[in-house]
């Protein structure tokens, strides 16, 4: 009987592993919104990575989280730490690509709650008196990961708090672009 037992539940431990190990290697989660003011307005607030807290979804969970910038104050190389508690947790964000008006890409380190690297990108398109602003994120995705993503779904976590500084940024922006 306890043979039985352990076979059953060998089988399910192999079974619950090859469904993990099918699942995507990569993620990605995009979101974007039109903004009433101009691309170099937007651009000014995302390639400075101070201006972040002031929209970012992830500064306002947890206002006690430690920052600690370093390099330049905006562009590349430009460099955010962060040590929070376990709703922002601790990694880094490096600013490794920055084109005026038109595109940031962040590297993204995590090092709690788990380990993990990927990429920020957000993308800048004049369109009339608007500019559509993309925010996505992407990356690889480890088992650990994947197993992770059968009880989470990180295009509604990501999605929903992306969706929210989006939101934010939008009001500060087109708040700026009126008093100018």
């Amino acid at each position: 009987m306890t043979v039985v037992f352990l076979a059953g539940i060998l089988a399910i431990l192999l079974i619950f592993s090859a469904m993990i190990s099918m699942r995507p290697d990569v993620f990605l989660v995009k979101r974007s919104l039109a903004l009433r003011a101009r691309d170099d307005v937007i651009f000014d607030q995302i390639n400075d990575l101070r201006k972040w807290e002031n929209w970012s979804p992830w500064a306002k969970l947890d206002p006690a989280t430690r920052r600690h910038f370093e390099g330049p104050r905006e562009g590349v190389g430009a460099v955010l730490r962060w040590d929070g508690d376990e709703k922002t947790g601790k990694g880094s964000m490096i600013v490794t690509q920055s084109r005026p008006s038109n595109l940031i890409r962040i590297l993204l380190e995590f090092e709690k709650p788990i380990r993990s690297t990927s990429t920020a990108e957000f993308v800048l398109v004049p369109l009339g008196d608007q500019t559509v602003l993309t925010w996505s994120m992407y990356g690889n995705l480890d088992f650990k990961s994947k197993a992770m993503g059968i009880f989470t779904n990180a295009e509604e976590f990501l999605g929903r708090r992306m969706e929210r500084g989006l939101v934010d940024l939008r009001h500060i922006v087109e708040s700026e672009q009126i008093a100018q």
